[in-house]
């Protein structure tokens, strides 16, 4: 009989073809050939073919795991998929459970001779991958061949995945969106790239390497795309996937402008993915898309019958063959419908009037965490195997897996937490533990679910230690599965990586702890990082130091031509929130060529900048020039003919462009916001005269220490201050050298730039976007001090502003764009209440300061700005926000949104 080809036989029939074709490549390190991969899993499959007997593989995500399983895929054989940062006690069991006799765990060199594939049917299991288990360990689930290449092929199109593509391959082995990342990339004939270890340490870093290498597409985790900034995002990435978990709508909706956007659907049992769609920038549910072709769905309720809300039944040849030794459990989960395999997913779905699918939640007890399916019934029999504990329950509260336990004896959660990574990966391990004196009953007999999810934690991962370093310590200690590692050991010397990393950062941010993301790589040890918490170079700097770094970026000025060519505006950030604003006045006002930089190609930055003019109300305008650079590069990276063109012919600058994130330390945004006003002095100061218009923060005040009662225009900062976060202190460093290197420069402090106040576009990251797409909570009224209030200036009237100080060319040196009357947070509060939005409010009292909360809303509510300079120039003042305001402003901002 003729079977449909495998995976296997499809990747040599292509390695017949193409030989030389480059398939997989580490980012940073070799690139490998389709002949060169055919010939390593050639030396596993001649090593393996004398092994009768179940073979596993625990070898780390790279080229050495995906020959290992085109080897065994050559053989006909289905290993079991092991990873190998698991807790070896694990390991071992699946290893028992499995009957694995053989286990490939290290590299081969390359066979000189090819092997062909056998032909195997579809029905044949294709290999064994483990997911977190209800019965209380951990099920081995059996998956053929028969929906693999088919589920991949529609992939490949639905992604629009080509020869020219380069994927990043992030997921570890043991999740299966692996095998899509590895199999669509294979069968495009495209390039899978790995990431380096220093790809996750930082957003700036992520985005740099994607665009060094032309990543167009990546395979993402949710959590992962909702902490990065579209806008940021290179113009060479082109689609991502998302799937394993729902991500937040505002997130999705903002990349879903930016690139092509597919979710994808479907659990471990039934090969990977099950359905697909596009998402857009209208998303509103978890649709989860039609099924794909050999795929069906169907809809019942608890007593099977067909429904249009239940559990999701799958069918078709991707479901799995059941799980391994495990036959009751195959039974209740896996069934036979019209010759064709089905599964109980678990899933609770519904139907639209439309035919859409969208997922609501589990049936079960089942939680997904990090896009693993975890069950609680795993982590409670592992738990009930310690001495002392006569009951537990485990299940998600407040995001956190939490763990409530009725114990004959004290016990120490520190203890439970080593026990535990000794059997379970770190991810299934509780955060929050609760230690009660008897588990509540319904007069059933049943727990009480309800009441037990109202005890407060006695005890959690912040509580096991008072000191932050003691802290820091114990959550290392834990990722890294060593309860030997110390505060004075390195990271990455210790068996750390950038994905552990990653999880460190995020526990202690969950804890209350926000580090910076290059710790690990800036400081190495827990002691380190714990003391930069108040070293100078960290998050709280002083003004002398900064001083410093000022002084060693100084430009003397040294114009050598005092003639005037042609008049020509140059602007910086046009793609930018501020800088698009501008530019649109700066047509609109002025008959004066402009001409723009950009970063990246030239086409879709115009097309991007054309559609901001019009978010901003600007249509039709004049034509303007792009010239493209790179503000972390001498003479803005331009070629030395446009840089030459540029000091002749130039006649005013407005810089506009910098890094505006909040957390990153000064170190990352140096490149951007300081090297890049070098490189702007350096162009004032060559060639013929020009002006410069310097876009500055209030920030210098308002992340700073002491805050003065009023920010005052003709404030040089030359008082002793300490300065937090990088982004103020690379701005402060900024304004002092420009006093120092451009005489006639204008400063323009600006406030909390919200909407234009016209057409509700706003900026996507700012903390009011944050807080009203709900990415942020606001903290409950009661919480702020009676006085509480924030700056809410329009970008439209700032940039406004801009162009009237160009235009009138002012003597003043410094200029506030600010709203002289801030707005009361009651208002603000009463005014969200009566709007069209949905505001998350923190549930528990949050009292804020500077230092743990940079992203704080209310921080300007203990100055005022003057903005006597500004209030002489403008042309239109600055416009009031009463109640009525605001609501007309907010409802505009949410059409705009949902637009």
């Amino acid at each position: 009989m003729d079977y449909p080809e495998t995976l296997a036989e499809e990747v040599y029939q292509l390695t017949l073809q193409s030989p030389g074709e480059c398939v997989f490549e580490t980012l940073g390190g070799a690139a490998v050939t389709l002949e060169q991969l055919w010939s390593l899993a050639s030396s596993h499959a001649t090593a393996l073919d004398s092994i009768d007997e179940q073979v596993a593989i625990s070898l780390p995500r790279g080229v050495e795991w995906l020959s290992a399983l085109l080897g065994c895929w050559i053989l006909g054989k289905a290993p079991v998929i092991l990873d190998p940062e698991w807790p070896d006690l694990r390991k071992e069991e699946i290893k028992k459970e499995a009957e694995v006799c053989h286990t490939i765990s290290m590299p081969l060199v390359p066979a000189t001779e090819l092997a062909k594939p056998t032909s195997i049917a579809p029905d044949t299991p294709a290999y064994i991958i483990y997911s977190s288990g209800s019965s209380g360990r951990p099920k081995g689930i059996i998956v053929p061949h028969a929906g693999l290449v088919p589920m991949l092929k529609q992939q490949i199109e639905a992604f629009q995945i080509d020869s020219t593509t380069r994927s990043l391959w992030l997921h570890g082995i043991a999740f299966d969106a692996s095998l899509s990342d590895i199999g669509t990339s294979l069968l495009a004939r495209s390039t899978l790239c790995l990431a380096p270890h220093s790809i996750l340490s930082s957003p700036a870093t992520f985005y740099s390497e994607i665009e060094k290498h032309g990543i167009t597409h990546i395979d993402i985790p949710p959590s992962l795309l909702a902490i990065l900034d579209p806008s940021e995002a290179p113009d060479c990435l082109c689609s991502l996937v998302i799937g394993g978990s729902v991500c937040p709508k505002a997130v999705v909706r903002a990349w879903a402008q930016r690139v092509r956007l597919v979710s994808v659907y479907g659990p471990t049992e039934a090969t990977v993915c099950t359905s697909m769609m596009e998402s857009s920038a209208h998303w509103q549910e978890a649709v989860i898309g039609p099924p794909i072709s050999g795929i069906t769905y169907e809809i019942v309720d608890s007593n099977s019958e067909p429904a249009v809300e239940g559990e999701l039944l799958i069918s078709g040849d991707g479901v799995a063959l059941g799980y391994l030794g495990q036959p009751q459990l195959t039974r209740e989960r896996f069934f036979q419908s019209s010759q064709t395999r089905g599964f109980r997913s678990g899933d609770r779905v519904k139907i639209t009037e439309t035919g859409e699918f969208v997922f609501l939640g589990r049936i079960d007890r089942q939680i997904k965490k990090q896009g693993k399916l975890i069950s609680p019934e795993e982590i409670e029999s592992a738990l009930q195997s310690q001495p002392s504990i006569s009951e537990v329950f485990v299940a998600l509260k407040d995001s956190h897996l939490t763990a409530w336990i009725e114990a004959s004896s004290k016990i120490d959660p520190r203890d439970l937490i080593t026990a535990l990574l000794k059997i379970l990966p770190d991810w299934m391990i509780p955060s929050q533990w609760n230690f009660v004196a008897k588990m509540p009953r319904l007069s059933n007999g049943k727990l009480d679910q309800v009441k037990l999810a109202n005890i407060s934690s006695s005890q959690s991962s912040s509580d096991l230690d008072d000191s932050r370093m003691g802290h820091l310590t114990k959550i290392a200690r834990e990722i890294l599965k060593s309860q030997d590692f110390s505060a004075d050991d390195d990271f990455f010397l210790s068996g750390g990586d950038s994905l552990a990393a990653m999880r460190f950062l995020s526990a202690a941010e969950e804890s209350g702890i926000a580090l910076k993301p290059d710790c690990f790589y800036r400081h190495g040890t827990i002691r380190k990082i714990s003391a930069a918490f108040t070293d100078t170079e960290s998050y709280a700097t002083s003004s002398e130091r900064l001083l410093q770094r000022a002084g060693s970026y100084r430009t003397s000025p040294a114009i050598s031509d005092k003639s005037h060519g042609n008049d020509l505006i140059f602007l910086t950030g046009a793609t930018g929130f501020l800088g698009s604003a501008i530019l649109g006045e700066i047509l609109t006002r002025t008959d004066t060529p402009v001409t723009c930089l950009i970063r990246g190609e030239r086409s879709q930055k115009e097309k991007l900048i054309r559609q901001k003019l019009k978010d901003h109300g600007f249509d039709h305008l004049r034509s303007f020039d792009l010239v493209e650079g790179n503000l972390e590069t001498r003479n803005l990276g331009l070629p030395d003919e446009t840089w030459r063109t540029l000091y002749t012919q130039c006649s005013q600058i407005i810089h506009s462009a910098a890094s505006t994130h909040s957390l990153a330390p000064y170190d990352l945004l140096e490149p951007a916001n300081v090297h890049g006003t070098a490189s702007i002095l350096r162009l004032k100061n060559e060639g013929r005269q020009k002006r410069l218009i310097y876009a500055s923060t209030l920030s210098v005040f308002v992340d700073a220490s002491p805050l003065p009662p009023v920010c005052l225009e003709s404030d040089l900062l030359e008082s002793p201050t300490t300065i937090y976060g990088g982004y103020a202190q690379t701005k402060w460093v900024s304004e002092k050298m420009v006093q120092a290197s451009a005489e006639g420069a204008t400063i323009i402090r600006f406030g909390l730039l919200t909407a234009n106040q016209q057409t509700g576009l706003v900026s996507q990251d700012d903390i009011l976007t944050r807080i009203l797409t709900g990415r942020d909570h606001l903290p409950r009224l009661e919480d702020l001090p009676k006085d509480a209030s924030f700056d809410f200036t329009p970008v439209d009237y700032a940039a406004s502003v801009v162009v009237d100080i160009l235009l009138q060319e002012p003597v003043p040196f410094v200029f506030h764009v600010a709203n002289p009357q801030q707005v009361p947070a009651a208002r603000l509060y009463k005014a969200l209440e009566l709007s069209d939005f949905k505001i998350n409010f923190s549930a528990e009292s949050q009292p804020l300061s500077l230092t743990d909360h940079p992203r704080h809303l209310f921080k300007t509510g203990g100055t005022s700005f003057s903005t006597l300079n500004t209030k002489a120039v403008e042309t239109t003042p600055c416009p009031e926000t009463s109640q009525d305001d605001l609501i007309k402003i907010f409802n505009l901002i949410k059409l705009h949104l949902t637009s």
